[in-house]
């Protein structure tokens, strides 16, 4: 008999993300029989160090939009400013790499693992970043236009 080694899979998200946290929260009963343990954690507690208790050695993390952050600091209600523009872009870095280090300061000793690392996610939401990125690779894309 082959035992599976137990993970844990931490969703991370916002109830407002009725696409995609969710969503995949309601689906979490898939894993039930799998050898997966699925936690969620909004951003709000995550940002006070307020993380679940993790018993297994390793973590998937499972990085979804944060709405609660994006909504109060990077694009408030009654924001004045052009959309997008790179202070966005440098708060949402500052923003992710809080976040792993927080994540790797509460689960010291464990093998964490991303399904889309908080290193990349900024890059993401870059489409000029991702075009030269993809153009890189041999890719053919559009031309920008000023």
């Amino acid at each position: 008999m082959i035992l599976k080694k137990k993970k844990t899979l931490l969703v991370m998200g916002d109830d407002k993300d009725f696409d995609t946290y969710s969503k995949f929260i309601k689906q979490r009963k898939f894993f039930y029989k799998s050898s997966i343990k699925v936690k969620k954690l909004n951003y709000k507690s995550l940002l006070k160090n307020n993380l679940p208790l993790i018993s297994t050695d390793e973590i998937i993390i499972f990085p979804c939009f944060p709405f609660y952050y994006w909504d109060l600091y990077i694009e408030p209600k009654n924001y004045k400013g052009v959309y997008g523009n790179k202070n966005f872009y440098h708060k949402f870095i500052k923003f992710w790499d809080g976040i792993k280090n927080i994540i790797h300061e509460k689960y010291i000793g464990k093998k964490i693992f991303y399904i889309n690392h908080p290193v990349h996610l900024a890059k993401d939401r870059d489409k000029e970043l991702t075009k030269k990125l993809v153009s890189s690779s041999g890719v053919l894309v559009p031309k920008t236009f000023s």
